[in-house]
């Protein structure tokens, strides 16, 4: 922990020094001596704020990362959705094309056709309407 976060080991530094600029007694820069308690307590005090500090930035964190990856699936779920609803437009339009392209096609024969011959040709019913002709059997709409 202290290798990787070095943080504790500058509040440490730092509680350290602000406690040494705090007391009036001078101490000799070769002292290796026991801590007093009040800076123990001071320098543990600051520790568990920094700890409590961390823990919670953590669970907003994990919070926000599990907001973010709902988030993410729902918006894949959508685009999924919008690129099925496309490719079924594609297809619904394909098919018009190809509807209208035909018509297009007995029409020009029809009049090819009523053009060569002064006879008028009998219509085909084939029971549905077309681009041509109305069906009278389709239903009004309401």
């Amino acid at each position: 922990f202290w290798l990787v976060n070095p943080l504790p080991i500058q509040l440490f530094a730092m509680a350290e020094s602000s406690a040494a600029a705090a007391t009036a007694v001078p101490e000799a820069p070769s002292s290796t001596g026991p801590l007093p308690a009040e800076r123990l307590l001071a320098i543990l005090s600051e520790l568990r704020r920094h700890t409590a500090c961390v823990g919670a930035e953590r669970a907003d964190l994990r919070s926000e990362h599990t907001e973010l990856s709902g988030r993410l699936l729902r918006l894949e779920q959508e685009l999924y959705a919008e690129e099925q609803i496309g490719q079924d437009l594609a297809r619904r339009i394909e098919t018009l094309e190809d509807a209208i392209s035909r018509e297009r096609l007995c029409c020009e024969l029809l009049t090819d056709q009523s053009s060569k011959s002064s006879v008028s040709l009998p219509s085909v019913d084939s029971g549905r309407g077309t681009l041509l002709k109305v069906d009278k059997e389709a239903p009004d709409v309401l």
